[in-house]
């Protein structure tokens, strides 16, 4: 089973390798936030200043129409910056999704472009932090010592061989190669074979 850190522990007879549960793209993280914000601040004030202008102007006239478009692309790009903000939070919520929100912030961000891009810096920030949530690494769990998978355990001689593991079910220790626990009788997953080291 997992442990209350989210980790395997030795009861898990077949423990999957999986990312951390930990490890974020914190720099994606902060380059999308710092790229959003800006959008949303470069289309609010756009479209406030559009809808003044459109209520006094008389309905119908070139000045209103103009003034509605204007309106609506400065709701629009404040729309996006949200968007982006949203997306930036799933990337904190959900890592394993990286490459689809990544593609995402990249595409809403480049669509800022629009509406002055945030000022060029939220436009640019945002494609940074698309980029490097699609490059994002995250790193595997450790899988407990011994198990199939798992890193050997070095030993004097220039030798690798697997570490001892412990039964799953009656949680003696076993050497490496045993087939069922030693009270239990339970089955064993087989075990790594020795390997020469350079």
């Amino acid at each position: 089973m997992r442990g209350g850190s989210g980790r395997f522990t030795s009861g898990d007879p077949f423990p999957p390798t999986t990312v951390s549960d930990e490890e974020h793209p914190l720099a994606a993280i902060i380059a999308s936030l710092t790229g959003g914000a800006p959008i949303v601040i470069d289309g609010v004030p756009v479209a406030s200043a559009a809808s003044i202008i459109s209520s006094t102007a008389s309905v119908g006239s070139p000045i209103s129409q103009a003034a509605s478009l204007v309106e609506a692309l400065g709701a629009l790009i404040a729309f996006l910056g949200f968007v982006v903000l949203l997306l930036a939070t799933g990337l904190y919520l959900g890592p394993e999704a990286h490459v689809g929100l990544g593609i995402a912030i990249l595409i809403l961000s480049f669509l800022s472009l629009v509406g002055g891009g945030g000022f060029i810096p939220g436009l640019t920030l945002g494609l940074v932090g698309g980029i490097l949530s699609i490059l994002f690494q995250p790193s595997e769990e450790e899988l407990p010592a011994g198990w199939p998978g798992s890193t050997p355990a070095r030993q004097p001689g220039g030798w690798e061989v697997a570490a001892r593991v412990t039964c799953p079910s009656c949680n003696s220790s076993l050497a490496p190669g045993t087939k069922v626990g030693e009270r239990c009788d339970a089955r064993i997953p087989a075990l790594p074979n020795p390997t020469p080291s350079a």
